[in-house]
């Protein structure tokens, strides 16, 4: 059985949601990765220009800003998902 998915998901929205597979959980990882990764080339960068790591309010506004869009591409993906399953259509 096809379903028929509706066109108001733009394209960069659809690549996010097919490499998460469509699960809240896989996007949490995700993003928590790319947080994780960026916070560990941040420090690399900082030891080999300084010889220290230090605190900044970089860390800080790039965690508010992943945050904001972590919680926006959740909130859209469960708007798709629940859209789709009150409104899809069988084809055959």
């Amino acid at each position: 059985m096809k379903l028929k998915l509706n066109s108001k998901l733009s394209r960069h929205k659809a690549k996010l949601f097919s490499l998460c597979g469509f699960n809240i959980k896989n996007m949490t990882f995700l993003f928590a990765g790319i947080l994780f990764s960026e916070q560990l080339i941040s420090a690399g960068v900082e030891y080999i220009i300084f010889g220290e790591t230090f605190k900044h309010y970089g860390d800080s506004v790039f965690f508010i800003l992943l945050a904001n869009i972590y919680l926006y591409y959740t909130n859209e993906l469960g708007e798709f998902l629940l859209d789709l399953n009150l409104h899809a259509e069988a084809v055959d």
